[in-house]
């Protein structure tokens, strides 16, 4: 009881913490702090050791037999999405730029390796839903869904696997030649990437992701096994990996400035019939 009280304790002091850093002005944006890093490595040590199988699926779902404490599932849990849902909400007062500050300091061809992994676990999602429905109680009808929504969803995830790839092309040119600009302002990198065509590029590439993401929702609806804790913890690992693309590709699509191109009607000089 003793935990559980310092566990609740250290939510709400983190809650004090994060609210009054914003109200200051004394936020930074980073990727991955280290106490997140850490906490997450402990965390997920301590389902290694305390269970077979995912516990986090165990607080959403309550058929997964896992044991587990909601105290230390909930302050974990809490401590992760505190700042983002207060920057979603109401706090946020820096541009798209400062808070995606981390992409313009990744190496060249990170971001790709970043993106291979991702398709890694994408691929295990699919795989983990094809034995799901293969061993669903209803498998006269979640076989067909799944042969007929994967094919759907792999269509769509080489689309979505060629767009990102394309996008980390056309960053990494920005972001080229704003390290060889020397300037210090975030809004030089907006410039630049306006005039390269970002703009347009995002407005048509979040809605071919926002289609991967309905693939990824009809997959998993479609061979859905709330026993199965594989299956799930994959599911809510691509979801909002695929929605993170999209809330980026939407944000850079709406602040952004475009190209325009000028024409202009030249009379004859002479007369002509």
């Amino acid at each position: 009881m003793i935990a559980d009280v310092f566990l609740a304790s250290s939510l709400s002091v983190k809650i004090l913490w994060v609210v009054c850093e914003r109200l200051l002005g004394l936020a930074s944006y980073e990727l991955l702090s280290t106490e997140e890093l850490f906490s997450s490595i402990g965390f997920a040590v301590a389902c290694l050791i305390c269970s077979s199988e995912i516990p986090v699926c165990g607080f959403f779902f309550k058929e997964v037999d896992v044991s587990f404490n909601y105290y230390a599932v909930g302050c974990y849990a809490g401590r992760l999405i505190l700042k983002p849902l207060c920057d979603c909400v109401w706090f946020s007062g820096f541009t798209v730029f400062e808070r995606w500050q981390v992409l313009t300091m990744v190496r060249h061809g990170t971001l790709k390796l970043v993106l291979l992994a991702v398709m890694g676990l994408e691929v295990a999602f699919f795989i983990l839903s094809g034995y799901a429905a293969f061993n669903h109680d209803e498998w006269y009808f979640a076989i067909p869904a799944y042969g007929l929504f994967g094919f759907l969803w792999i269509s769509l995830h080489i689309v979505f696997f060629v767009t990102c790839w394309k996008f980390i092309n056309k960053f990494d040119k920005c972001n080229e030649l704003y390290r060889q600009s020397n300037q210090d302002t975030h809004e030089t990198l907006g410039v630049i990437m306006a005039s390269r065509g970002m703009r347009f590029f995002t407005l048509v590439a979040r809605r071919l992701v926002l289609s991967t993401l309905f693939s990824s929702l009809f997959l998993g609806a479609v061979t859905w096994q709330d026993h199965n804790a594989e299956f799930l913890g994959a599911w809510l690992a691509v979801i909002p990996l695929e929605v993170m693309v999209h809330g980026l590709l939407c944000e850079l699509g709406n602040t952004l400035g475009g190209t325009c191109t000028g024409l202009a009607l030249v009379g004859p000089s002479s007369f002509c019939r």
